[in-house]
């Protein structure tokens, strides 16, 4: 009984610390999320272009990126991007953090997601069908819990994330800590992942009620 009071007092205290690495999760998925939007629309312009070249490149390249894997992606921005950019012959210094490297290696999921769902939903959009194209929006906030899951793996390019700070704790204390933080982590993620499951599906039913005929349309 002791030992399980000292454990969750351990959990309780470490908590607010953990948080904000969960916090950085959120962050770094938000930018990557946004990011990929508005590259994603490069994608869908160019896919609505006459040339055959340019709506097959609109089409492939996305395709390509949104085959890459999460890590190799992570591992190659974090060596490609230089932590500092200098402009005007070094007056200027531009630091570029860690978390912002992991945010764009994070961006090719949601740009190949725009690029292919964007361009379907102003179809339906120019088609009259409202109701399939706002559903669009409910849709990329389901792409942005992918985002979200796999912003985890940002903590093995040293981002100072949820997983990278569940490390750092154990490291504090015992490796027989491993299995109750970890799972704890894992705990948060998945809880922050139904709450945002909970408000997609509460936008979906509003836009499902508001454009009920435009979807028994497109259906």
């Amino acid at each position: 009984m002791e030992t399980k009071m000292r454990d969750i007092d351990i959990l309780v205290t470490w908590t607010p610390y953990l948080l904000e690495g969960l916090g950085w999760n959120i962050i770094i998925s938000l930018i990557a999320t946004i990011m990929g939007i508005l590259l994603g629309r490069i994608f869908v312009w160019i896919k609505f272009r006459q040339s055959s070249i340019s709506r097959r490149a609109g089409a492939v390249i996305p395709a390509l990126l949104r085959g890459a894997p999460t890590l190799f992606l992570l591992f190659y921005l974090a060596i490609l991007i230089p932590n500092e950019i200098s402009l005007f012959d070094g007056q200027i210094t531009l630091v570029v953090p860690i978390w912002l490297k992991a945010a764009f290696a994070l961006t090719a999921s949601p740009l190949a997601f725009t690029a292919w769902n964007l361009y379907s939903s102003i179809n339906f959009w120019k088609g009259g069908q409202r109701g399939a194209a706002m559903l669009f929006i409910p849709n990329c906030m389901n792409g942005f819990m992918i985002t979200f899951l796999a912003s985890s793996g940002a903590s093995l390019v040293g981002v100072n994330e949820l997983v990278g700070r569940t490390s750092t704790v154990i490291k504090t204390f015992d490796t027989d800590y491993s299995l109750i933080f970890y799972s704890y982590a894992a705990c948060l993620f998945l809880c922050t992942a139904l709450v945002l499951k909970v408000v997609v599906r509460r936008i979906q039913k509003m836009i499902e009620g508001r454009f009920a005929s435009s979807l028994a349309t497109s259906n």
